[in-house]
């Protein structure tokens, strides 16, 4: 596999039974062709099924959407190490509806587009 393993220690990782190191996780990655953090975010995004939905703040805050300049304040307000998304559960979404004077299904279409 060109990663300096033994295929034990490889199918260990890959049935989580022996943790990996960051390091290891990157090599994998790119012996695979796949960038890490983008492994990460479908990871993440697979994990949010309650209907919670998750923003891009980035790209909302460059958008022409009326929470846009929310979204520039949410941005600077989070720590260097965010990735820039904000979940949004159920309750917060007919908040926001409320606020933006909208139908909460165009809100969550014009968020997901975000």
């Amino acid at each position: 596999m060109g990663v300096g393993q033994a295929t034990q220690t490889i199918a260990s990782h890959e049935f989580g039974t022996r943790a990996m190191t960051v390091a290891r996780f990157t090599v994998y990655c790119n012996v695979l062709g796949l960038p890490p953090g983008r492994l990460f975010e479908r990871v993440y995004d697979e994990a949010i099924s309650d209907g919670t939905v998750v923003v891009n703040l980035a790209e909302l805050a460059r958008s022409g959407h009326p929470l846009a300049r929310w979204a520039e304040i949410r941005l600077r307000d989070l720590p260097p190490y965010s990735i820039g998304r904000l979940l949004v559960p159920r309750p917060a979404q007919d908040a926001l509806a409320e606020l933006c004077e909208c139908d909460k299904g165009q809100l969550l279409a014009e968020l997901k587009a975000a």
